[in-house]
Formats: C-alpha cells, structure tokens, sequence
C-alpha cells in the first residue's frame, strides 16, 4: 500500500512538473545532448540529504530558476533545456534542445555543484542561500569570503564565521612554484609553473572560517600569496562537535591524552594520524560522545 502510495506521489509530482519548459516527466524527442546529474557519494545518508530528497529537489522548478538566474539565464535560455527523470545512470538527465549550448552548459556545471554540496552534507537551506546571495558575496568586503563565494559558488558565506588567521613565512633561498607566461615553439604564450628561488622573505597571510549544519561541521582554510592574491582554498568536513563549545574541552582533554600515549609509545610519522584518530574515537565513546573523523566524513580524501 505504502508503495502504491509512493508510486503514485511520483507521478502526480512529475506530471505537475510538465507544465513549466525546463521540468517534463519524459525526455524531449528533439534534444541534442544529454548530461546525468547525480550525487557522487553520500557522508551519512541521513533523511535531509538522501539520494531520493536530492533528486526530488533537483525537479524543483525553484532551484533551476534559482540557479539560472544567479547565473545571468533568462527564461529563454531556459527553454533551450529540459529536465527529466533519469532512465538509467544519475538523479536526472538534463537535456540540450535545439542548438543553443549557453544554458546547458552553465546548468550541467551548476546542477552538479548543488548535488554534490547536498549529498556532501550541505542543508537545502544553505546552499540555497549560496544562490540566492550569490552577487552580494562576490562583493563582500572580506577578501577571504570573496575568494570563498568565487572558487566555493554552494557555500553561504553568510552564514560562515571567522575561526581563526594569521600568516606563513616562505624563507629566501627556499624553491617556490610560480606562475609565468612563456612562449611556445610555436611562438605562441602559454602559462605554466616554474620552479624558482626565492630572494628575499615571503610572508603570506591566511584565514580560516566554520560553519555548524546540524550533525556536521565545515572548516575552510584560505591561503593567500605575499601579493594579497589567492593562492588556494582548503576545505575539509568535520564532526560539528569538533566547533560546538559543549564539547571542546572534553575533546581537547581526549587529544592531550592521545597525544601523550602515542608519545610514549613511539607512535609517529607518516599514517600515524589514523592512529590518532582511532584512539580519540574510543576515549569519546567511552565518554558516551559519538564522534567521527576526518577520514569517515572526507571519503574522497586521502590523508597520511
């Protein structure tokens, strides 16, 4: 009964989708290109972020035009391309209609961007808020939320907070990587990095910033070069117990006490952050504190 019922909200829910341009239930005779948008993993597959909740918030014709728009689309451009349940592979296909590629092209990119921060843990409320604020925080008067709303477009600075900063110095005579434009045999420039030493002190500010969505937490560590431009952006989930005062001193507690063990047992090196991990895990547990590491949230990360 429960799936009659289930079937039949799918339904009813596609066949209302048939009545805007860019959301059909069936895929358009005349399309020309077909892209599968899906979530590539899923850290925890809690209710407010399953595969299914994603899929059914990616036919929300209020986060197509949402996206679209943020992203200089009209509804003309709109009707060059249309939404349909996936037959196979993905949540759903995203169709090209006639020979107009800009919407396709800017949607494919940005459709994939919204699962991806969804199934990555992100709430539909702050990603949406990314969207909708998209302009106002590529202005933002702080240079590290600029970068992070530019090279990060589903991340709500808004809502992020500033953790933590200061600077690195890179030492004169060290190697550095740098960016130069050089010719190529054919005489034409081409960009690349060279190796060079430095001759005089670099010192390079960086910032960090969190933000608490419910049971996870985000840390974005931005990295600028001795010029003030961008260098790179870090980001890296974590239990949002780790950002939550409630339970900082405990885990701060449970971290001295690994750190002292691991010590005295000569436990160091390259792989021992797992180490690590594994005995704070069972320190919190014994505390009643569910925790989860780096590695268990970053699964597509790799760490030594």
């Amino acid at each position: 009964m429960n799936m009659h019922r289930s079937i039949l909200l799918v339904v009813v829910v596609l066949l209302c989708f048939t009545c805007f341009a860019q959301v059909s239930s069936i895929p358009p005779e005349d399309r020309q290109w077909c892209a599968h948008i899906s979530a590539p993993f899923l850290v925890l597959n809690l209710s407010s972020n399953s595969w299914k909740t994603i899929q059914q918030e990616l036919f929300d014709t209020n986060t197509i035009r949402l996206i679209a728009f943020s992203h200089g689309l009209s509804d003309s451009d709109l009707k060059t391309v249309q939404i349909a349940p996936s037959a196979g592979y993905g949540f759903v296909d995203l169709y090209q209609i006639g020979d107009a590629e800009k919407a396709f092209k800017i949607l494919e990119e940005q459709l994939r961007n919204y699962a991806e921060a969804r199934s990555g843990g992100h709430m539909r409320g702050f990603v949406m808020d990314a969207i909708t604020n998209r302009t106002a925080s590529l202005t933002n008067a702080d240079p590290g939320l600029r970068a992070i709303a530019a090279k990060r477009p589903m991340v709500a600075v808004s809502w992020l907070t500033k953790a933590d900063s200061g600077t690195t110095t890179n030492k004169a005579g060290e190697p550095t990587s740098v960016t130069r434009i050089v010719k190529r045999p054919d005489g034409k420039p081409q960009t690349r990095p060279v190796r060079e030493v430095l001759k005089a002190d670099e010192v390079c500010r960086w910032v960090e910033y969190t933000v608490s969505e419910g049971a996870f937490g985000w840390r974005y560590l931005v990295m600028f070069k001795a010029d003030g431009s961008l260098d790179w952006i870090q980001d890296e989930t974590c239990d949002a117990k780790e950002l939550d005062p409630k339970y900082q001193k405990a885990i701060k507690e449970v971290e001295n006490e690994v750190r002292a063990e691991m010590k005295r047992d000569g436990v160091s090196g390259l792989g021992s952050v797992h180490t690590f991990w594994r005995l704070k895990k069972e320190k919190l547990d014994a505390k009643e504190i569910e925790w989860r590491s780096p590695s268990e949230l970053n699964p597509n990360s790799i760490f030594d």
